[in-house]
């Protein structure tokens, strides 16, 4: 999880993903457009990045995986009422209370 990061663009207004890319010999770590990123990263078994939006310091995922999502939306949501955990979900941004919520819900769904 800790090799892609997304990250909001206010200039652009949208978000990107930095991602690490074979250039020759080596790997750089470039931006992409999430949208670009998404084949990438659903090939690497990723459903949600680490995400951050300006300086602040909130507990944000990225859903890179909408089919994942959908399929299993109501199940999630179940767990999210049993296992206590505070969120909130904007189109594709999961926002959490806490880290520690934030670990709980990818120590189950990723």
């Amino acid at each position: 999880m800790s090799e892609f990061r997304a990250f909001w663009n206010s200039s652009k207004l949208c978000w990107e993903v930095l991602v690490e890319e074979a250039q020759g010999d080596r790997y750089v770590k470039v931006f992409k457009h999430a949208n670009t990123a998404h084949k990438m990263l659903k090939d690497h078994g990723i459903k949600f990045v680490e995400a951050s939006m300006n300086a602040q310091k909130r507990h944000i995922l990225l859903i890179t995986d909408p089919i994942y999502w959908l399929n299993n939306e109501q199940d999630i949501v179940d767990w999210f009422a049993v296992s206590n955990v505070k969120y909130n979900l904007s189109g594709m941004i999961l926002e959490f209370d806490s880290q520690e919520d934030k670990m709980m819900f990818l120590l189950r769904w990723q």
